[in-house]
């Protein structure tokens, strides 16, 4: 009666440590499906998602459910087991679909982030509408009659009022006035 005793609590420890190591392998799954969350908004920040990456995205999330859920049908089997004062850590390999699951989740993560780094940038929105709307001013401001002529005489006429003179200047843009030219109000001055 001793042996099946300590056999039973044996048996029980046995299942503490596989129920123990199965919820670490759940929080780690759980952990990763939030870092991928976080990843892909920072990596597909202005980015284009492809069909294979929207798939790849979706099987770690799948691969890392599934593990989760493999898990917890391990610890309720040995829980529900151990109630009944059975304490049986045989659960159909459930343990280790779950491992392998997560592995295959972190795996395909890793591959789906080396495609979100490489995916395509999206266009900038506006980008194409600003240059459109420059073109169409660009040809609006080229179909006006003689601008370039405009602006030639513009230029021309600017040029001759810094070579001329001042009086020749302050008579065609002012008129006639009754100061002349400011150096010959000095000389006459000077004369007296």
């Amino acid at each position: 009666m001793h042996g099946s005793v300590g056999e039973a609590e044996d048996k029980r420890v046995a299942a503490t440590i596989a129920t123990s190591l199965s919820g670490y392998v759940i929080a780690g799954a759980l952990a990763i499906i939030g870092a991928e969350a976080a990843i892909f908004v920072f990596l597909l920040d202005g980015k284009e998602l492809s069909l294979w990456l929207l798939l790849l995205l979706f099987l770690t999330f799948a691969a890392l459910f599934g593990s989760c859920y493999l898990g917890g049908q391990g610890i309720w089997k040995i829980y529900s087991d151990g109630f009944d004062g059975t304490w049986n850590i045989e659960v159909e390999g459930k343990f280790a679909y779950q491992l392998f699951w997560a592995l295959v989740g972190i795996v395909l993560l890793f591959i789906s982030s080396f495609l979100a780094v490489h995916a395509k940038a999206k266009p900038k929105e506006g980008a194409g509408v600003d240059s459109q709307v420059l073109a169409q001013k660009l040809a609006t401001l080229d179909a006006v009659p003689g601008i370039n002529n405009r602006l030639d005489q513009l230029q021309r006429t600017l040029d001759e009022i810094k070579t001329r003179p001042s009086e020749e200047c302050s008579v065609k843009i002012k008129g006639p006035s009754k100061n002349t030219d400011p150096s010959k109000t000095k000389e006459k001055e000077l004369e007296k």
